[in-house]
């Protein structure tokens, strides 16, 4: 049976690395009988006809792509898709980190249109240990300069892969949808999408591209005291960043009043992932978390350590720097 892969990307799941290396290495994979379709990163221009909110979706908005110009982007793409299946490319794969918001009714509308070329649509999804893959989104919040961590505290996160699966398993079935532990993707995540397919390419090719690193837990809390300072252009976060992104230290985690509010849809989510796909993550120990007080204080020595070794540079008084810690 011809596949269409989609890969549903949730957000810090690594999709990026995967579209990025995919993309990078396109030329590679038709010798391998698989298809990356198209001439850019990912396939955000198929929104335009699969989400609900069709060529007006913020991705197309965003960067001022109108509604025609947006039908247009999705209609190349399903010619270019429609190309590599009139060709009978085994395996196509298709990425978006939108894909995850996809209703059941277009995931059965994009198998119809898919099964009338004679292929079957599969979806494909990477998942994380709750709390350690909440703890990542909060980071990439305050690295983005979304939110604040007070804010983000005050009203958290909800853990989001039944959510988002359970979409993919209303419109094709249980033996259609594949859920991969992101933890044991040890040779790569790229090369652990192309086992999905069914494929082991050589060992010199498709080594995944990393474009996102992580902060450590001081660097994250004084990016936030940063982005609290800052003035809508972020010029203490343009002046500043590189220095706190280079700080080494201990991973940023949850503090335990904050993993203590989040258990009960956490400990829900872990065990429909246990009965839906054998996938299991035990309970951590949450009592081993640094205190909210203790990561404060750990950062405000942090910041004190630069500010004596003068590595904040100017712009950054410091007055300032105790009541931001």
């Amino acid at each position: 049976m011809k596949r269409v892969i989609l890969h549903v990307g949730l957000g810090k799941t690594g999709t990026r690395t995967i579209q990025t290396t995919l993309a990078q290495d396109r030329a590679l994979l038709p010798a391998l009988g698989l298809a990356y379709p198209g001439n850019k990163v990912a396939h955000h221009d198929l929104l335009a006809m699969a989400h609900a909110a069709g060529p007006a979706h913020f991705w197309f908005r965003k960067r001022g792509i109108g509604p025609t110009q947006a039908a247009l982007a999705c209609q190349r793409m399903i010619d270019t898709i429609e190309g590599e299946m009139a060709r009978d490319t085994p395996t196509i794969l298709l990425s978006s980190e939108y894909f995850q918001a996809l209703r059941p009714d277009a995931l059965a509308a994009l198998d119809t249109l898919f099964a009338g070329h004679g292929y079957r649509l599969e979806t494909l999804c990477y998942v994380r240990e709750p709390f350690g893959h909440l703890a990542s989104r909060y980071q990439q919040a305050v690295k983005m300069s979304h939110r604040r961590l007070a804010d983000l505290f005050a009203q958290p996160y909800q853990p989001w892969a039944k959510r988002h699966l359970s979409s993919a398993l209303k419109a094709l079935g249980r033996d259609r949808v594949h859920v991969r532990r992101m933890e044991r993707a040890q040779r790569g995540l790229t090369r652990d999408v192309l086992a999905v397919a069914g494929v082991t390419p050589p060992p010199d090719m498709l080594h995944d591209q990393r474009e996102n690193t992580g902060l450590c837990r001081d660097a994250v809390y004084l990016l936030d005291a940063l982005n609290g300072a800052d003035g809508p252009d972020r010029p203490l976060k343009t002046r500043h960043y590189a220095t706190i992104a280079a700080m080494q230290g201990e991973k940023f985690t949850l503090p335990p009043c904050v993993a203590e509010a989040l258990t009960p849809p956490i400990r829900s989510e872990k065990i429909w992932l246990n009965r839906t796909f054998g996938i299991r993550y035990p309970m951590p120990d949450l009592s081993q978390g640094s205190s909210l007080d203790q990561c404060r204080a750990d950062a405000m020595a942090a910041l004190d350590s630069l500010t004596r070794t003068g590595r904040v540079g100017s712009g950054w008084p410091l007055q300032a720097q105790a009541r931001s810690a």
